[in-house]
This record gives structure tokens, sequence and C-alpha cells, in this order.
């Protein structure tokens, strides 16, 4: 049976009165006020800028990582430090201060049996570090930034650039495998762009011209490319594609969800829904979230729509789908949680700034940085610590 769902959050923190959503209210939509609820407890919240005339930027952008296993959570900052930070007290472990600041995202990857702990920095520089010490083991320099997280597969790890390059190198020494020129943006483009998803043994990616193409991973022979934009403005490909065996799913800004075959890339349904940036698969379903307020849960097999809700619009992060809840972060909204299987808004946390980055999760944790150069940690159940430092 399909469940439909229309939902506008209240959207407040623990430690701040209740707001009023902008928007009309349709006979159909349904208001709940879930930012007294919660699903993951905020441990800790730490400034990781340096204040006053030491400081180098107003806005905090990119995500976290975290690595239950090690516990820590990691952070690059516009100042240009990375730190590893204690999950459990927020303390700082190690900090390095590189000679880039940074608004991207972190990645934390398994590659040639080896963690590393992969940043680029807004000079195009790409580094690799030990994330239990924080020592630079190579650094590359590339055209462009890296705004989605990178990804590995066996001793090679993958980026895109802003400028639509795709770029494979040897995760031990950071040299070039292969590498490839997609199209660069022209026009009204959506800041950021699509990550790299391996799928077997191919890669995919989408481009700011609202093309989808795989390659294969060993080589980067190019093995099909899709348009699956029209034309006009704003027709980018940003959300990171997500695969199941036989199909990938992604999204374009102005056109909306679509899935493909993975051998050619035929597209075997679509969906229209506006500025979906983030997507997930759970199951048999497809998850996508809109930038313009709309969380979307789709049947797989044929794109039906089974679950819609709305809440105020903003940037998004990446999602995180674990024990039946998607969590992400969302502008103005501060870090909200929705029931995977209903679309039911559990949680709404405000965290005192708008959230221009993003977050980072690891199983039970997650990590939010907040746009005034704070940095949040939430765990899974238990009692929220509401004292902000």
């Amino acid at each position: 049976m399909k469940i439909f769902v229309t939902v506008l959050v209240c959207l407040c923190g623990f430690d701040v009165a209740a707001m009023s959503m902008p928007g009309p209210r349709r006979e159909n939509q349904q208001w709940l006020d879930v930012s007294s609820q919660w699903v993951y407890a905020k441990r800790w919240q730490k400034p990781v800028i340096r204040t006053g005339e030491y400081r180098q930027s107003d806005i905090s952008m990119g995500n976290p990582a975290v690595s239950v296993a090690r516990g820590h959570v990691y952070i690059a900052t516009a100042d240009g430090d990375i730190e590893a930070r204690s999950i459990t007290t927020g303390e700082i472990v190690w900090r390095r201060l590189l000679k880039t600041p940074f608004a991207s995202a972190l990645g934390l990857v398994k590659v040639g049996g080896i963690e590393r702990l992969l940043v680029g920095g807004l000079s195009g520089s790409f580094s690799a570090l030990d994330p239990a010490s924080g020592e630079t083991s190579w650094e590359i320099a590339l055209k462009g930034l890296v705004l989605a997280p990178p990804t590995a597969w066996e001793d090679m790890i993958f980026l895109q650039t802003s400028q639509g390059r795709v770029v494979a190198v040897a995760g031990d020494t950071g040299e070039t495998r292969w590498s490839l020129n997609g199209p660069e943006p022209r026009g009204l483009t959506i800041y950021g762009h699509s990550g790299i998803t391996v799928c077997g043994d191919r890669v995919v990616t989408g481009y700011v011209d609202g093309s989808v193409s795989a390659y294969e991973a060993k080589t980067g022979t190019a093995l099909w490319t899709r348009r699956i934009s029209g034309e006009g403005e704003f027709r980018d490909v940003d959300a990171t594609p997500v695969c199941s065996d036989d199909r990938v799913y992604t999204a374009s800004y102005s056109d909306g969800v679509v899935a493909m075959a993975l051998d050619d890339g035929r597209v075997t349904w679509r969906l229209p829904q506006r500025a979906v940036v983030a997507m997930a698969l759970d199951g048999e379903r497809v998850i996508a979230v809109s930038a313009e307020g709309v969380l979307l849960l789709l049947n797989a097999s044929d794109g039906h729509k089974l679950v819609r809700t709305s809440f105020a619009s903003g940037p998004i992060s990446i999602l995180h789908v674990h024990r039946g809840t998607i969590a992400f972060a969302a502008g103005d909204n501060g870090l909200l949680v929705f029931d995977a299987k209903e679309g039911k808004p559990l949680q709404a946390s405000f965290l005192g700034s708008r959230i221009e980055g993003g977050m980072g999760a690891d199983g039970d944790v997650l990590s939010v940085l907040v746009g005034n150069g704070t940095l949040a940690l939430f765990r899974l159940g238990g009692v929220p610590e509401i004292k902000k430092e």
C-alpha cells in the first residue's frame, strides 16, 4: 500500500524558542513539532576555528569524517587546520596546520589495506594523511576543488574536481593511474558537484552539463554516457549516484530523479522533482532529498512515490541511513532525522547557526560542522548534553 505523507516540521533546537515555519499550510499537511524529541542525542559542541584577529573565515563549510573504531572525529577548517578530536569528549587528539584553507568534504577510506584520511584544499591541493597521527603521507596538485568525498576501490582512490576532471590515483603514493576531463561548468550551475560511486568493477559519476558517465575502474575506459537533463540552467547532476546490482540511481537538479541500467545507461524510469542533491538506497527503496525541502521515498523498481515529507529549504548534507532512520543536516533546519519507512519526522535540532557545511557519520555517531565554526557530535540514544561550549 502506498503511503503519502506531507509534513511541515516545526524546526527548533533544545536551547532556543520554537520557530514558525515559512510557507503556506495546505489541507493535507500536518504540523509536527519534534524539537524536544531525540533520536541522536547531542554529546558536545565545540569551536574549531580561531577567533578574533586570527580568524580566517566567517563561514565554515565542509564535511567531517567519523571513525568509531579509532574513537575520532576529523575536521578540516577554513583556517587551514586538520584536527582529530575525541568522540567521547571533543578534545583535540592531534592538529596539523597545512598551507591551505579547507571548505571540502573529508574522506576516510581503506585502500590497499591502509586507512587514509583524504582532504582537498582551496588551493587545489589534495592530501592523504595518517588518521592516527595526522602526518601527511602524500600530496598532489589538482585543477579545481574536491567538494564531494573521495571513494576507494582495491588500491585506488577516485575523485572528481569542481572543473569536471575525474582522477584515479594510487592509494599509497598519490600517483595518477588515469584521469579524464569531463564537461566544465558553463552558465548558471549549483555550487558543488557529484561524487564518484564504485559499482562492481566500474565507477559512475554525474556532471554539470546534466550527463552521467560510467568508466572501467581499473583503466578509466569510457563505457557509456547518458544525458538526463533538458536544456536550460541548473541542469547539474549534483547527487552522487547510488547503485544496486543492475541499476544506478541519481538526479538532475532541474529534471528530477532517474534510474538507469548499469550495463548501458538507458533510463528505466524518472520522477520529476527539482533540486535533488542527495540520495541513498535502503533495501527496495530509493531515498532522495531536495534542497527545496522535500524528502522522497520511492519504489526502486518503478519509481512510484511512497512517501513525501516537506521541511524548510536549505543546503543538504550526505544522508545517513541507519537503524530505521534517515539523518542529514539541512541549513537553518539543523540536524533532521526521519523514520525510514514512513518518512515521519523524528528529530530537528537547531545548532545555533545555519549549517553551510555538512555531516559525517559512522554507525551510531554523527558529527555536524556548523556555519559559526563549531563542531557538534551526536550519538544514537541517550540523554543530550545541553551545555554549549
